[in-house]
């Protein structure tokens, strides 16, 4: 009981509370600071309790916060009519992930969505925020998927990005020219590709894949990264 007492009155001192400690006499200053330090020599688990607990704290806050910035962009994420999507148009449950073209962990978090909507065609909507995160190669790549957009050929271009392996400003290049991406197709793909990046930095996003998930009862769950298919079915579901 003693040592219980002893690990909350310390991680009250580890993280705020040294003014009480600094109104005492010097006395009883003394002792109480002789008592920590015996604490921690002997009982190094509680400081590591104490620093676990707190981080955990501060990631809850910082989540807490993107998911009320999150709704007060809900509208812009969405629902934008100029984004494109797959899975079923009148979904009541919306992904929209972040992502970029170089990012391996984005290629893997393909894989998982188009298997996910393959065994889900219905009541669930992916929509697609593609930002350069990694670069002008990232950017170049961007703009050539957006540029399909208004001829219907982004999941085709989205796909070829996807699924290849390293990308280079020659297949970047082949694939504009193969599918006839004309300059004007590509300004309005640049215009969409700036309406997301002015999002991303609206919610804080920086780094890929990030996936906002909004549920029919008006929640938003944020899954921040790379998980597999068994979490994220877990994650979109709950």
């Amino acid at each position: 009981m003693r040592i219980g007492l002893l690990s909350i009155s310390l991680a009250g001192l580890v993280f705020g509370a040294e003014n009480s400690i600094n109104q005492l006499g010097t006395e009883q200053k003394q002792q109480v600071e002789s008592i920590t330090k015996d604490v921690i020599l002997n009982n190094p688990e509680i400081i590591i309790k104490s620093l676990q607990d707190y981080d955990q704290k501060r990631a809850e806050s910082a989540l807490d916060k993107r998911v009320q910035l999150a709704l007060a962009n809900k509208d812009q994420l969405f629902a934008s009519a100029d984004d494109p999507f797959e899975g079923d148009i009148n979904g009541k449950t919306i992904i929209a992930e972040f992502l970029d073209y170089q990012c391996g962990y984005c290629k893997r978090m393909h894989g998982v969505i188009q298997s996910f909507l393959n065994k889900n065609p219905k009541g669930y909507k992916v929509v697609y925020k593609v930002i350069p995160v990694l670069g002008e190669r990232s950017k170049q790549a961007a703009i050539t998927s957006m540029s399909g957009v208004k001829i219907g050929k982004f999941k085709e271009l989205h796909t070829q990005l996807m699924e290849s392996g390293r990308i280079t400003d020659e297949h970047i290049a082949k694939i504009a020219k193969d599918n006839e991406l004309t300059e004007d197709l590509k300004r309005m793909g640049e215009l969409q590709l700036a309406k997301n990046i002015n999002l991303m930095d609206r919610l804080g996003v920086e780094s890929t894949p990030v996936m906002y998930i909004s549920k029919p009862n008006g929640t938003i769950k944020i899954i921040p990264g790379y998980v597999d298919y068994d979490d994220f079915d877990a994650a979109v579901k709950e």
